[in-house]
């Protein structure tokens, strides 16, 4: 008997690039791109996604992706975008936002909200700058992504811990559903570490609380220091001409290299480090390049930033530190100093990163979807 394909409508700000076909490969899209191929592959259920795009229709790994020509309001959300993906769901089984800020004004029936963590624990944060009046609809619209669905996807504890802070007795709502890695295709490699020059992978998606700039404050102190290490700085920017300038800001640092990596690519990246360097300082749920790092077998020196406190155990599987150049340069010299230690701690690491396999993380998204699923043909909502 053949199984019944479901019709899956994802809304999304940003998974191509605007006006033209090209991934934005940050972490939140890589995420996407696996719950997408996991829908598709394994459930065998079809799934169209809706974004932010003056192009009408575009295919991008066998998905349709469907643009909406929207912007953001003046507190930073897309309620344009959000009412057009209302009317033009209708004939979805189910719904997923995959951005808490698509969420509001309208969550249709049998929908999912997603959240990628806390995004406003900054004061550059657009919500920081706000009048007391659009706080408030700021904040309504956040509470109503909570409770308007059929289930809130937090993949950080971090997440779930503001929320009860913020709404108390909404936690019920609330589905705990952190990232999972393939641990056969992220794997450590056997010589690592033999070689003279410690090399660390840094890697970014550009944003302003992503700590670039310490990134490149580090390499510069090491490089005065005479230490023997290199700082790779990987990902993609958005922007040509802004990856043009970073490039020369970057390549002006003679230990520094940056380069964009395919996301296919990532598993064959990491074993060539010793450590990983994620100085984030705010805007971060459960960090997808720290568990692929960590299961690499990399320790991992991270800021205090939204879910990085559930991967990162201080001293144990790397660093936790106030994310300002003089904490990071002390931990960077001490691990790269230190081979015993590095091995060390990148065993646990690697240890920490099995409690995220991506059969799991694929077992609760399985559950969920099929639960929703289950409630709308009995009739239920």
């Amino acid at each position: 008997m053949k199984r019944y394909s479901y019709r899956i409508a994802i809304l999304t700000d940003y998974m191509l690039h605007p006006t033209d076909d090209n991934l934005l490969a940050v972490e939140e899209n890589l995420g996407l791109l696996n719950l997408i191929r996991f829908i598709r592959g394994e459930l065998l259920w079809e799934v169209d996604v809706f974004q932010v795009s003056p192009i009408a229709q575009r295919m991008f790994d066998g998905v349709n992706v469907f643009g909406i020509d929207a912007k953001a309001d003046h507190v930073s959300m897309f309620p344009g975008l959000n009412s057009v993906f209302a009317q033009r769901s209708l004939g979805y089984d189910l719904r997923i936002y995959f951005h808490w800020h698509v969420a509001a004004p309208k969550a249709c029936h049998r929908s999912i909200v997603v959240s990628h963590g806390i995004f406003w624990d900054a004061p550059s944060t657009r919500f920081n700058r706000l009048h007391s009046l659009d706080r408030h609809e700021w904040e309504k619209r956040l509470l109503y992504g909570v409770t308007a669905p059929e289930a809130f996807v937090a993949e950080d504890r971090n997440t779930i811990n503001v929320i009860k802070a913020m709404w108390p007795g909404y936690e019920h709502r609330l589905v705990y559903i952190p990232p999972g890695i393939d641990l056969l295709a992220f794997a450590g490699s056997e010589s690592k570490g033999e070689s003279e020059i410690v090399r660390i992978v840094c890697p970014q998606d550009f944003t302003m609380e992503q700590g670039i700039n310490e990134v490149l404050a580090v390499a510069g102190m090491a490089w005065e220091q005479g230490a023997n290490m290199e700082f790779h700085i990987v990902g993609h920017m958005r922007d040509a001409k802004e990856a043009s300038i970073m490039a020369d800001h970057i390549f002006s640092l003679p230990n520094c290299k940056f380069y964009p990596v395919h996301w296919d690519s990532l598993p064959d990246l990491y074993p060539k480090f010793d450590f990983a360097l994620m100085p984030f300082r705010a805007t971060e749920g459960a960090s997808l390049y720290c568990l692929q790092a960590m299961a690499c077998g990399l320790p991992v020196i991270a800021g205090f930033a939204g879910g990085l406190a559930e991967f990162v155990i201080h001293r144990w599987n790397g660093y936790l530190v106030n994310p300002e150049a003089a904490n990071l340069i002390q931990a960077v010299l001490e691990l790269a100093s230190d081979r015993s230690l590095r091995l060390r701690m990148g065993e646990n690491a690697r240890r920490l990163a099995e409690g995220y396999p991506e059969s799991l993380w694929k077992q609760r998204w399985n559950s969920l979807l099929n639960r929703i699923l289950a409630n709308n043909q009995e009739g239920g909502g």
